[in-house]
């Protein structure tokens, strides 16, 4: 095969891959939400982030409506957990939830992605996060490279 040809093959073949990877012109890699038309938080599994007494604790909560309920938790006594939202203004909700072990109000914050900030009430600068997932796994997702 002659070079000129392998060349034309190597960028074929690499545009075919940069074509499978890259949206089409004017289509998002991902999809946006307009948080100021957020009446509910979006239903659906989320993978919450906490720190409770300094340490990092993962749940999974399914969402449904104003509902929450823990599906999967990496601590066992926070399994049981269940609550509710109200809209608190754009894009933010108070979360009241409850269990045999914990009582407690957090503020969601949702971003135009589709995760959110989690707040407790009161606040004590702890950095959680809720990232809508597709399972109960309490695993966190792959970042995309």
């Amino acid at each position: 095969m002659k070079t000129s040809a392998k060349i034309l093959a190597y960028f074929g073949i690499l545009l075919g891959m940069v074509g499978a990877t890259v949206p089409m012109l004017g289509q998002s890699s991902a999809s946006k939400i307009d948080v100021t038309q957020l009446k509910s938080v979006p239903s659906g599994n989320y993978l919450v982030t906490l720190e409770i007494d300094g340490q990092i604790k993962r749940l999974n909560f399914k969402i449904e409506g104003t509902k929450a309920k823990c599906v999967n938790s990496s601590d066992p006594k926070l399994k049981d957990l269940e609550g509710q939202f109200q809209l608190h203004g754009d894009g933010a909700f108070v979360g009241r939830f409850q269990g045999a072990t914990f009582r407690g109000s957090q503020l969601w914050i949702f971003r135009t992605d589709g995760t959110a900030a989690v707040r407790e009430v009161p606040d004590r600068g702890e950095q959680q996060s809720a990232v809508p997932v597709a399972s109960d796994s309490i695993e966190p997702p792959k970042k995309k490279p």
